[in-house]
């Protein structure tokens, strides 16, 4: 009888210890499954990031080129009044030099 209770008692323990390398393994497997899952979302995040980040830089981008497409089409407006202008003095212009010319000639 004893030696059946020691026998009774020797497997309750290897049961035990089943158990208990069961629960490591599968602990370990959790483990890592939650990493996996962990360095996944990450990814994901850095590609949310990089995505967000690239649309917000070609919005400032286009913004700009859009300032810039307005300066310049202010400008050309401005540029070509001051050329109508100079354009209008010409005469005047040739006029003057042609005086300086002729009354400074005999230098």
């Amino acid at each position: 009888m004893a030696v059946k209770l020691l026998e009774q008692i020797r497997m309750a323990e290897q049961a035990a210890e089943q158990v208990r390398l069961d629960a490591q393994r599968e602990a370990r497997e959790m483990i890592k499954a939650s990493e996996e899952a962990s360095a996944h979302a990450l990814r994901d995040a850095d590609q949310s990031v990089r995505a967000f980040y690239r649309e917000q830089m070609d919005q400032h981008k286009k913004r700009l080129e859009d300032k810039v497409a307005q300066a310049l089409q202010a400008n050309a407006g401005a540029h070509a009044k001051a050329i109508e202008q100079a354009r209008a003095h010409m005469d005047q212009a040739a006029g003057y030099i042609v005086e300086r010319i002729l009354g400074d000639g005999d230098r």
